[in-house]
């Protein structure tokens, strides 16, 4: 069943299982139709030179989601493997500007609530991540680079180490990104990923002549968050692929690089059970 259930009246793909169980958790991805937004719902200030119509519409997903834009926690997303841990003086860092978001992160990680982490996406692979005994939230941004870097080990590590979680109580949901009917890639990139599935990388490719393949970085990342100690029964995956569905998702390998950025965020509210 696709865990990622689409909001139409509010343009939100949210995490369905996850917010069922847990009334104070908030997690989902935008769609190109936000209420009350612009410019078909671009939530990055990276690709436009409307920085107002960014922050209009990133106020429209604060109020969807029920929290104020000043608790927004952004990242710069150099495609690294890199995660930040946000506390009390990072929280709403890159709300309303580019700039003042978090330096060379990919992923965020707290257990603060009433702070919302979000990341912006046009393909590549959003990761959530929830540790339900301890209410730790994490986030990553998952391209090639990320996932043959393996940000989700980086992501585990860091809850282990800062909060105690333990890696066979993490949820983690793979959420929607180019699937492996679309998603092309070349002999280099392959290198990349034999490096680090070097058993498994014959089930995540598909080999298509002349040095080229399509490969399943969802698959890809579920079998690296297997290898981190992450239980199968916990990891949410779903099947929507933004290059198929850019009437609903930015895709910048379908619309050849002009095009916005969807938001994946989650948050924690105080007061709900």
């Amino acid at each position: 069943m696709e865990p990622f259930t689409y909001d139409e009246k509010k343009g939100i793909f949210w995490i369905t299982p996850w917010m069922k169980k847990y009334p104070s958790l908030t997690a989902g991805v935008t769609s190109r139709h936000l209420p009350g937004a612009e410019e078909e719902g671009n939530l990055a200030f990276h690709v436009t030179e409307n920085a107002a119509g960014v922050v209009k519409n990133r106020t429209a997903l604060a109020r969807l989601v029920d929290f104020p834009l000043s608790s927004m926690t952004c990242a710069l997303q150099p495609h690294g493997r890199q995660v930040a841990r946000v506390d009390e003086k990072t929280r709403g860092a890159g709300a309303t500007s580019y700039l003042s978001s978090i330096e060379k992160a990919d992923g965020l990680l707290t257990s603060l609530s009433e702070t919302l982490l979000t990341l912006f996406f046009a393909d590549c692979v959003p990761l959530f991540f929830f540790d339900p005994g301890r209410m730790v939230i994490g986030i990553a941004h998952a391209g090639w680079r990320g996932t043959v870097r393996n940000i989700g080990q980086e992501m585990v590590e860091k809850m282990e180490k800062n909060y105690g979680t333990r890696r066979g109580e993490i949820w983690a949901a793979i959420g929607p990104s180019i699937g492996p009917c679309c998603y092309q890639v070349d002999e280099p990139v392959m290198e990349g990923v034999r490096e680090v599935l070097p058993e498994e990388w014959e089930e995540v490719s598909i080999p298509e002549g002349k040095g080229f393949f399509r490969l399943d970085l969802r698959k890809m990342n579920q079998i690296l968050f297997e290898k981190e100690g992450i239980r199968r029964e916990n990891i949410e995956v779903t099947h929507i692929c933004t290059s198929c569905r850019t009437d609903l998702l930015f895709s910048h390998r379908k619309e050849k690089g002009k095009t916005g950025r969807m938001a994946a965020f989650i948050g924690l509210k105080e007061g709900r059970a």
